[in-house]
Formats: C-alpha cells, structure tokens, sequence
C-alpha cells in the first residue's frame, strides 16, 4: 500500500507466478510480508511449495503482446493454468491472460444457453472474441465449419499431434481438421459384468436378457435415458444418421419409459449393481486405475465398459478436460498453437494425474500403468504417481481390533493392460447442447404428463430432431 492506493505486483490472470502442482491434500495459503512482497504457500500431503512473488521493474510483461482465453471455470483447471504459467515464461514476446467467461456466458437451460451463444457470436462479429476459448459449453466442431474457430492441424507440429494416443487423436480430427484439442478427459458410461455383457459393443435390440427380477439399470428419468440414447449418438457422426429413423427412435422411446420413471417421480441415490438387481450401473471412468481395480474387486468378476448402447452400437462418451479452440479473429493463431502444443507436452500432461483426468498423450499414459505394475521405480520427485500408488488394507484381528496396513498398489500386466484398453476404447466426445436435451425432455415427460402413446411420442420427436440436426449438426 502506498498512501492508502493500491499497487498491483501480480494479475493473477497473467500466470506470472507458478500455480500450485497438484491437488491432493492441497492447501493455499497468502502472506503479505512487505509492502512490496507476497508469499503464496501450496501445502501438499507430503510437501511445502512457498512462492515469493515481488515486482520485477526489469520484465517486459507490459511490453508483451497480450493474448486471451476465457471459458467458464478455466482458473479451476490446474493443468491449463500450469500449462499457461510455462507459456509465459517460456518466451517473451506474448503475455497470455487467462479469464472466466462472467455470467453473460453462464447458462443452466436451452434459453441462457441460446442468450450465451448469442453473446458470443455478437463478440466475434465486433471483433471481442478471445484468442481462444475454453470449455466443452460449445460445439468447435459446428464453430469450425461456420468460420468461428480455425483448424488447428495446419498449426501443429506432427510430433504433438503424433503423441496424442491413436483413437484419442482421431476424436480431436475429424475430416482431416482440427478444431480444438484437449489435454485429458474421463469416461463416462455404464458398466457390467463380463458374464452377463461379455462384450463391449451393444445396439438397444441386441443387449442380453435379464434375470427374472433383474432391472436393466437402477430408475432414472425416462428422459435422461432417451438422452443417452439420442444425444451423445448425435455428437458422433458416424453414428447420428442411423439414429434419427423413425423406427430406432421409436425403440429408444419405449426403451426409456420402460426403464425410467416420470419427472415427478423420484429417481433415489443408490443402485443396487453390486447385488446384482440392477444389470448395469453408471459410472465415470477417471485415470487412477486402483478404482477400476476396487469396481472388479467389489463385483467378484471382471466388468465390461458397454458404453451407452443405442441404435448403431455403444457410445464410448468422453469428457473433455482443457479444452481450448482459436478464434478466427485472433492476430497471433501461431502464438496460440505454441500454448497448445505446451498443454500437450509431456511435462503439462503428467499433471493430469493430480486431477482426475485420462492424458491424452500416449507416452504418459503407459508411463503411469509401468509404475503402478512396479511402483517401487517410481522417481522420488514424481508426488503425483507416488500418491496415485498408495492402497490400505483394512483388517480385524484375532482380537477384533480393526488395523490398517499402508502399502503400494499391486497391478498385473493383464490388468494394466485391460485399463489401457478400457480407457481408450472410445468414439464420441460429449458437448453440451441445452437444445437437444431440450426437445428430448418435452417428448418423452409428455408420456407421464400428457398420456402421450409411444407411437405419438416418437412421431414428433423424429420430426422436430431431423429438424433440429438439419439446422444445427449438418
């Protein structure tokens, strides 16, 4: 403070100073020590990183050319922050802000969802658009072919590109372009025992028979179901003709009334998978393979990621994490394809195991499942495998006390190898489209709420999602 005015060191939006390095166990701590210091404390399960922060008047930093990204919750992603931080410190040319979206651009139903795409396409007519956006809240895919974001590949270096797992790369690309990339995902879909679905690969009529007594899947609304079915295939387009005839919408229709309930009704919390009611349950997919190995443990047997089965086949769904296109009206694509690529490396992808994301990279991926099969190689400084590679075991003496043992994850090359199978067996990454779930809701409640037939149902649903797809998705 000088003479009670404010004198900024730091924005934090410019990532000047090095964000935290993982979150487990992460606390965050600031101490003003003079007038002219901060120290930023990242306290760690296992370790303390103190940061001092002072003004440099020998940085260029208001000399830089200034870049943005902005996305809702962008200063939550600790691996796009980090990957900003390197960008910045990386060169000295350019200075990439980075920023939420504000509440113009935050919606929760089809009509904010509209305002917000709106408001979006007003700023690039103006010339307001970021360097690059952020987020899974809009369809890059759509925004490319409409001139709103670039191609990416052109900017690329092959030997990014080339490390991004296979069928991962091929989810980023699609006719030969790129329009946005990502920097790791989850999956996210139902799961089942081996002995009921031995396979991966199912279609709505060729999904196998249930135990007298047995549910398809715990109650959901009706409408989520038909969403599952009708959607996530529209986001993959392979797929998003054979779902749209009037005969498989109409099996998907009955389909979800027959395993869902109404929108009054109450959906509950628990499944019953484990004791076997329920066939499938749902599940998200994240990268720290010692869950995929409790899910089998608790089943008694190996399970099988079927996806969401629709009418072509399984949706493998992914969600998206960091991911980021470029703006057309961007004067430096060549700047933000160097920030890119930086999300992409090798260093910034193996902080995606203190989050919960899959890394796309390839290289990084099977690193981690080498440790975990002999986590006695893991490097001293490598925290986030080492935290990644700790499983108690729980125990009831002779005497009935209970006692832990801390010891290290123990996974077999069949194992490791069915989780790399697992993870990257997949076709289709999800967008929000607020739309979609919209005329989906009104048709299948419309059952419940209106007495609606299936027939009827299905009727106008084929009409006004062709509609839809025609005017949005073609």
């Amino acid at each position: 403070m000088d003479n009670h005015t404010r004198v900024p060191l730091a924005h934090i939006s410019n990532l000047i100073y090095p964000p935290p390095t993982e979150l487990t166990g992460l606390n965050i701590y600031t101490h003003f020590l003079d007038d002219n210091t901060i120290a930023k404390v990242y306290r760690y399960k296992n370790r303390t990183d103190i940061v001092l922060i002072s003004a440099d008047d020998s940085s260029n930093y208001a000399d830089r050319i200034k870049l943005s990204i902005k996305g809702n919750f962008i200063n939550e992603d600790n691996t796009l922050l980090m990957a900003a931080y390197k960008f910045n410190m990386s060169q000295d040319e350019y200075l990439l802000n980075v920023s939420p979206f504000g509440s113009s651009f935050e919606y929760s139903n089809a009509a904010e969802a509209q305002k917000a795409k709106v408001k979006l396409l007003s700023d690039f007519q103006s010339g307001n658009a970021p360097d690059m956006l952020y987020g899974d809240d809009f369809d890059y895919e759509q925004m490319g072919k409409t001139d709103l974001v670039i191609d990416m590949k052109p900017y690329l270096s092959s030997e990014i590109t080339d490390s991004i797992n296979e069928n991962i790369r091929g989810l980023m690309m699609t006719d030969g372009k790129c329009y946005s990339v990502f920097a790791g995902y989850t999956l996210y879909g139902y799961i089942g025992r081996s002995s009921q679905y031995p396979d991966s690969d199912y279609s709505i009529s060729s999904l196998p028979g249930l135990a007298e007594g047995q549910r398809r899947v715990h109650p959901q609304y009706a409408h989520d179901l038909a969403d599952y079915m009708i959607r996530y295939p529209i986001m993959n387009p392979s797929m998003r003709e054979g779902v749209l005839s009037l005969d498989n919408i109409k099996l998907i229709v009955s389909e979800s009334v027959n395993n869902g309930v109404g929108p009054a009704d109450n959906v509950g919390q628990q499944d019953s998978f484990e004791s076997g009611k329920d066939s499938l349950t749902l599940r998200y997919i994240n990268n720290d393979i010692r869950n995929y190995i409790y899910m089998n443990r608790d089943a008694d047997e190996p399970l099988n990621f079927v996806g969401f089965p629709s009418a072509g086949g399984s949706v493998k769904a992914i969600h998206p994490s960091g991911r980021i296109a470029i703006s057309t009206g961007s004067k430096y694509p060549e700047a933000c394809a160097r920030f890119a690529e930086i999300l992409l490396s090798e260093e910034i992808q193996r902080l995606n195991y203190s989050t919960g994301s899959i890394p796309v990279n390839d290289t990084i991926l099977r690193e981690y499942l080498d440790y975990m099969t002999a986590p006695d190689t893991i490097p001293d400084n490598e925290d986030n495998y080492k935290n990644l590679s700790g499983m108690s075991r729980a125990y009831i003496d002779e005497t009935g006390h209970l006692h832990t043992d801390d010891g290290s994850v123990s996974v077999d090359k069949d194992t490791a190898g069915a989780y790399m199978s697992l993870v990257t067996d997949v076709n289709t990454v999800i967008n929000i489209d607020w739309g979609l779930y919209s005329i989906i809701c009104d048709e299948i409640d419309s059952y419940y709420t209106e007495s609606k037939s299936i027939d009827e149902i299905a009727s106008s649903l084929e009409s006004r999602l062709n509609l839809y797809v025609k005017e949005n998705y073609l």
